[in-house]
């Protein structure tokens, strides 16, 4: 489902972007995007058939029992990115007049009531346990600090400097990154499949950013 959401995200953005926001069409976008889909859908395929339960049988079959096809379910994969298009194409248009930083802590700060009010009244009890273990509250929030406030002050800036066909194009590249950690600290295996979606991957961000 990562990769329908992602490409139908990139699709929707980069026609709007061009479209509606007027921003450069180049033969790289087209390109660039289908090279870094291809590779990400490697990487994370290879990722699903290593994780534990794929093989329980021990006869060698990797195939995974897929999930209902319901109509819920296809409303949500179309709806979710529809939503990421017109935010990002939204943030994109009034970003350049508002400033970068403004406009990141608006975002952050919308997101963080919205969540927080949808979290009190379906889930208080979890809210409740999450709360109970001061070393995970202190684990979420520095990662919080590192992670979702950087991560969204740099998105802001790059949509206002690059464009929104551009940096959606590029935010599909996100689990390339996390190979070295998942390496390193889970110690996953260096496939055939990881390298060769990294390659595609790398090149395709060459080939947006060049082209």
């Amino acid at each position: 489902t990562y990769g329908v959401t992602i490409g139908l995200f990139i699709l929707l953005t980069t026609v709007g972007g061009v479209v509606l926001l007027g921003e450069r069409f180049t033969p790289g976008l087209p390109i660039g995007g289908a090279l870094i889909l291809a590779g990400t859908y490697l990487i994370i395929v290879t990722r699903w058939q290593s994780e534990p339960g794929a093989d329980e049988d021990g006869g060698g079959s990797t195939a995974v029992a897929a999930p209902p096809r319901t109509l819920e379910r296809y409303a949500v994969l179309t709806v979710t990115p529809v939503l990421w298009t017109v935010a990002t194409l939204w943030l994109a248009s009034v970003g350049d007049e508002m400033g970068v930083l403004p406009a990141a802590a608006l975002r952050m700060a919308a997101g963080t009531v919205l969540l927080v009010t949808f979290l009190l009244s379906m889930r208080r009890g979890d809210l409740r346990f999450a709360v109970s273990r001061r070393r995970d509250v202190v684990t979420v929030c520095l990662a919080s600090l590192g992670g979702t406030c950087l991560g969204n002050l740099l998105y802001v800036y790059a949509l206002i400097e690059a464009g929104a066909a551009r940096t959606a194009i590029l935010t599909a590249t996100a689990p390339l990154f996390a190979i070295p950690f998942a390496i390193v600290f889970l110690r996953e295996p260096l496939t055939r499949r990881v390298v060769l979606g990294t390659t595609l991957s790398v090149t395709g961000i060459i080939v947006v950013v060049s082209f």
